[in-house]
């Protein structure tokens, strides 16, 4: 997993970031498990938990 530096903040984030918007609703729980699961074995540390998303 590639990271980068998040801003001055002095942490490192994941180039990569898992979204979890649909978690709950269109993913059911045990299967939101298993993603997160396998997001953090990969190093993912940078997820999205918006819940919507608004543009202009």
């Amino acid at each position: 997993m590639q990271y980068r530096q998040f801003g001055r903040t002095g942490l490192t984030v994941s180039r990569l970031c898992l979204g979890t918007m649909t978690f709950g609703l269109q993913t059911e729980e045990a299967a939101s498990h298993r993603i997160l699961d396998t997001a953090a074995d990969a190093g993912v540390n940078f997820i999205d938990t918006t819940k919507e998303r608004l543009f202009a």
